[in-house]
């Protein structure tokens, strides 16, 4: 499909569009157009925004280890969350450095520097899980950070190994040993000025509504077989030849609303029913309107349609039609809707209380909730504790977790952890994880984390106990919540 604009000049009278389809067949070739639009166009200035889109990050550092990332445009910045992991030792010979996505650098005009012996401007957080995000018991927090002599490249910078102290350095120069192992993380959260970026641009254009409206009046005064034979009306209007005298073939996909009244010869029951076909037959989809014992009855109702598929009105009851312009007739029109939107809607879930959930040691399970107090775009299932992502962006999920253990934890061999697990049952995030105070009956995990999304991913909350035997969630609304928005 390809939607485009020619002869853009405002003085401009003549206008002429070439379609040419070149193929090395010799069979013909078809082009169909779904609109033409002459005249102005209205254009929305605003903030430019993408969705996240993966990408394989170009590192300094690749012994041993696997990188992945997402990034996104925000105005005149590039947002990356970049995970590298190690299958086995890692590099100690070169500095620690991810390069930006091809074909875009770093608009040093827009940072502020640390003195003017380094030039060095933090941009973002990089964080070293060792030991793996699950089991981790050793978590550096460090930074990203650029230099004005190199314009692609974040530099990842942590504690110096040998002295623990809060003095921090690039990963691998003289007086940094730190080396990443077997089962370690490095995770890179930035944001970066992109040179040529500006903050705002062109976000959508409105080319004026199609117009698609249906007006008949009257009929060929035949008889109707029940539920089989379609209802005529004679067309006297038909913006977009869609009505054949007794279907309607939508030119569009949207909701239809069809409006209008059917007049029979002898007084009797009969429903007025709307028949749709999708390409298979025809088949019954919704009750329109209802007489009892009349000649006439109006009706309305309103039905979804892609392209292609058609509707036909038909009766209930056997029927002779009564040809009358003022009793017997048609209405259909098309509910209007923006041809292009800016993807800035706000999205917000809370959801709370659970009924004393028991939760098996060392199974991961979804936490299910009670109460869904607000789900701005029904993304969120209570009953599984999936949020399915409606729209590409990034998402802040924070949630608190309670358990019920009336005699008491062993907090020397039990522990239990909350994170966001895929589909497939993959610890994706892990939020938190904390070993209860001996005897603690009631211990409280909280965390929160963002999280780059595409439309139609799904994550699920998820709690993990080893107690030892079957724990319960504290009963109640105040003791588990999960509230998620986006940025």
């Amino acid at each position: 499909k390809w939607s485009g604009e020619f002869q853009t000049s405002a003085d401009g009278d003549d206008y002429r569009l070439i379609v040419h389809v070149q193929s090395t067949d010799v069979a013909g070739h078809t082009a169909y157009f779904d609109n033409f639009f002459v005249g102005p166009q209205e254009v929305a200035q605003g903030p430019i925004s993408s969705g996240w889109e993966a990408y394989t990050p170009t590192a300094s550092f690749n012994t041993n280890v696997t990188h992945a990332g997402k990034h996104r445009r925000e105005t005149s910045d590039l947002l990356i969350d970049i995970d590298s992991v190690f299958s086995g030792s890692g590099d100690t010979s070169v500095l620690y450095y991810y390069e930006l996505p091809d074909g875009l650098s770093i608009d040093f005009d827009k940072l502020s520097y640390e003195g003017s012996s380094n030039n060095m401007s933090v941009v973002g957080e990089a964080t070293f899980f060792v030991n793996d995000y699950v089991n981790t018991r050793d978590i550096e927090i460090g930074q990203g950070a650029v230099y004005l002599t190199h314009s692609n490249r974040i530099y990842l910078r942590f504690n110096r190994y040998d002295v623990r102290d809060a003095t921090l350095a690039d990963m691998h120069t003289t007086t940094v040993s730190k080396q990443p192992l077997i089962s370690d993380h490095i995770h890179l959260k930035a944001r970066i000025p992109i040179k040529g970026w500006g903050g705002s641009g062109q976000v959508s254009t409105v080319s004026g509504a199609r117009e698609i409206s249906v007006i008949g009046a009257g009929n060929g005064a035949g008889t109707v077989t029940a539920n089989v034979t379609n209802v005529d009306f004679t067309e006297s209007y038909d913006s977009s030849s869609s009505w054949n005298g007794s279907e309607f073939e939508a030119p569009e996909r949207g909701f239809y609303y069809f409006t209008g009244g059917v007049r029979v010869a002898a007084a009797t029951n009969f429903e007025i029913r709307a028949y749709k076909n999708t390409g298979g037959g025809y088949s019954y989809s919704k009750n329109f309107g209802a007489a009892n014992a009349a000649l006439y009855t109006p009706f309305a109702g309103t039905i979804f349609l892609n392209a292609g598929e058609k509707v036909a009105i038909r009766l209930n009851t056997t029927s002779t039609l009564v040809s009358s312009n003022a009793s017997h007739t048609l209405d259909i029109t098309k509910n209007q809707s923006p041809q292009q939107i800016a993807a800035s809607e706000k999205i917000y879930v809370l959801a709370n209380g659970t009924t004393g959930q028991l939760l098996t040691s060392g199974s991961p399970a979804a936490m299910v909730f009670n109460t869904k107090v607000k789900d701005s775009h029904a993304a969120f299932t209570i009953s599984t504790g999936g949020f399915e992502a409606p729209m590409s962006d990034e998402y802040t999920f924070t949630v608190l977790g309670q358990l019920n253990m009336s005699s008491g934890f062993n907090g020397t061999t039990e522990s239990y952890r909350l994170g966001l697990y895929d589909t497939g049952g993959t610890l994706i995030y892990l939020l938190n994880e904390r070993r209860p105070y001996t005897n603690e009956q009631y211990p409280v995990i909280r965390g929160s984390v963002s999280v780059p999304m595409d439309k139609g991913d799904v994550l699920i909350i998820k709690v993990v106990q080893s107690s030892g035997g079957s724990v319960n969630l504290l009963t109640g609304a105040s003791g588990n919540y999960i509230t998620i928005k986006n940025k």
